[in-house]
């Protein structure tokens, strides 16, 4: 999963990375009920890492954990 490919790069870093992390639908299959928490996990990793993370989701529950969130709407 893209989580734990997150967690494997910063703490081997093997190869280094640096600068902000891009997660496209990293929870997509958590349940409504485990986003939350799966959004505190992810806010953790990146205070832990000192890392900037940008994470893409439909899942409401895991937006709210963000300090700053986007909402994009397609309008017709």
């Amino acid at each position: 999963s893209a989580t734990l490919r997150y967690v494997y790069l910063n703490v081997f870093k093997d190869p280094a990375i640096k600068g902000t992390v891009i997660l496209d639908e990293p929870g997509k299959m958590i349940s409504e009920d485990m986003s939350c928490k799966f959004g505190e996990f992810i806010k953790k990793l990146g205070e832990d890492f000192d890392r900037q993370t940008i994470m893409v989701t439909h899942k409401v529950g895991i937006g709210y954990m963000a300090d700053n969130n986007m909402i994009i709407r397609k309008v017709q």
